[in-house]
């Protein structure tokens, strides 16, 4: 099967989870004692994780175009791993939502934190799995520039997605510390850029 399809598929999923993001931003009624500035402002927790899964899920869908364009030949097994990934892509919406509305709660905001950051450490691991899989045969790879590649790859994954670990740790002292901690996981991989393959082999 050509990437090129498996792309187009992702793409689309990717856009709708991205849209559903902005689903769940506060809506309020026109007619109110307080001003909108204060109404915004106590919604803050929704902007919050907005901004993070946002960034989360742009990052990932760039470098999901990037480790495609290491593969030469997409199997059945590859798409099988790739639909897991997706799984946890459009779940994020819901757990962004779940982080939002109880961020600021003594005790469920703990819950929602765990919530949020095992989403992502999810994604991050499904993703990892995804990567080593495509660069685990020479066959599946499309240029012979990577052949070393794939432990570097798995070890960036895998730092990646410890921030995730870090913020379900840290969701029991503050769910604070672990929206910070995922926020430190979408900078990690956005200026972490990917290694691309050479276009001369």
């Amino acid at each position: 099967m050509k990437n090129t399809r498996l792309e187009a598929f992702s793409d689309a999923v990717f856009a709708v989870a991205i849209t559903l993001l902005a689903l769940d931003l506060p809506n309020r009624p026109i007619h109110s004692d307080r001003t909108l500035l204060s109404m915004l402002g106590a919604e803050w927790p929704h902007f919050a994780a907005y901004v993070v899964s946002f960034v989360t899920i742009g990052i990932i869908w760039v470098n999901h175009h990037e480790m495609l364009r290491e593969a030469a030949h997409i199997d059945r097994s590859a798409l099988l791993l790739n639909l897991l990934l997706l799984l946890a892509i459009v779940e994020l919406p819901w757990a962004t939502s779940v982080l939002a509305t109880h961020l600021t709660q003594p005790d469920d905001g703990r819950l929602a934190a765990v919530i949020y950051a095992g989403s992502l450490l999810v994604m991050g691991a499904a993703f990892t799995l995804v990567h080593a899989y495509l660069l685990r045969d020479p066959r599946r790879r499309a240029s012979r520039s990577i052949e070393g590649a794939q432990g570097v790859a798995l070890r960036r994954n895998l730092a990646g997605i410890l921030p995730y670990v870090l913020g379900c740790a840290l969701a029991f002292v503050s769910p604070f510390l672990t929206v910070g901690a995922c926020a430190m996981a979408a900078v990690y991989y956005a200026v972490h850029p990917r290694r691309q393959p050479d276009s001369s082999d």
